[in-house]
């Protein structure tokens, strides 16, 4: 029998195939993420990701803020095994497509700039289903994306994602 860290069984992890609208071309890339009932948000992997290796993808995504005096929002989530920071992103259409049928929203995510251990599965995000009350906080950024420095925001710690 495999066991996981702390002689605990290894977690049934559930991936499925979500839909993002590409930034730059605005065409739907499809990419699978992480299902987790312990936490409540959604968020991928974006171009920009400084450490994502194997969670690398090609979004490149407008962030919240950017273009007004509102201000970028960053996002810091740690989870028992695994951790990423992040901004929110502009409204982007995300959601699940198929032949017939398309079932698309345009919603703020959180797009990971920087992980540590969290990709290790074949996945690219996670998408959060537990109730609201378990959303960690966005706060505004101690440094601007644009500026070409890592973004950062305050701390939070998450739900149970074993990513």
């Amino acid at each position: 029998e495999s066991e996981a860290y702390y002689a605990y069984p290894l977690t049934l992890d559930y991936v499925v195939d979500v839909y993002f609208q590409n930034g730059t071309t605005g065409s739907m890339i499809e990419y699978p993420v992480i299902v987790d009932t312990g936490s409540s948000n959604l968020a991928v992997a974006v171009e920009s990701c400084t450490n994502c290796e194997s969670g690398s993808t090609g979004l490149e995504l407008g962030w919240y803020g950017e273009d007004d005096d509102s201000g970028e929002l960053c996002i810091d989530v740690t989870y028992g095994s695994g951790s990423w920071d992040g901004m929110m992103t502009d409204k982007v259409k995300v959601g699940f497509v198929d032949d017939s049928v398309e079932l698309v929203d345009e919603v703020y995510l959180a797009g990971i700039t920087s992980q540590d251990g969290f990709f290790c599965g074949g996945f690219y995000g996670i998408l959060g289903l537990a109730y609201s009350g378990l959303t960690e906080s966005y706060s505004t950024c101690t440094t601007s994306s644009s500026s070409g420095g890592s973004a950062s925001g305050g701390s939070a710690s998450g739900g149970s994602a074993s990513g």
